[in-house]
């Protein structure tokens, strides 16, 4: 089943990458490669092993740190994290579609839980750097 959630305002990026799902995985489940895909990312904990209901810190530069939650971790298919904000919740997914041809698609998609259109710009920001990341992983993937 799909993680519940109600969609209020949602972007997403996709690219195709010549890698298998097992490759890109091992950049999703060790935070600690986390640091060559997230060019914001300034430290990064998380309690327990990679796997839906555990939680940690996050911090990004000129931000500071806020708690996130995993709300679905499928290896080698998607995991998805939840942070609060005073915006609503954030809900960032990384998806990865095997295309049984030596590639993957790669999805990261950003929700915002709050449809106010004041706060389109706070997503806007957010999702601001997931394009570029996805391509950081692409160059770190197919070398």
């Amino acid at each position: 089943t799909y993680i519940k959630r109600s969609v209020k305002m949602e972007f997403s990026f996709s690219l195709n990458i010549r890698a298998t799902k097992e490759a890109v995985w091992a950049y999703y489940e060790n935070i600690e490669k986390w640091y060559d895909w997230e060019e914001d990312l300034k430290n990064i904990t998380l309690e327990g092993g990679f796997e839906t209901g555990s939680y940690g810190t996050m911090e990004l530069e000129g931000m500071p740190p806020m708690e996130y939650k995993l709300t679905l971790v499928k290896p080698f298919e998607e995991f998805w994290d939840k942070t609060e904000t005073p915006f609503g919740a954030i809900l960032f997914g990384h998806q990865i579609i095997d295309n049984h041809d030596g590639s993957v698609n790669i999805k990261h998609t950003v929700i915002l839980e709050n449809e106010d259109e004041q706060h389109l710009d706070f997503l806007k920001h957010v999702f601001s750097d997931v394009p570029q990341s996805i391509f950081i992983l692409k160059n770190f993937l197919e070398k």
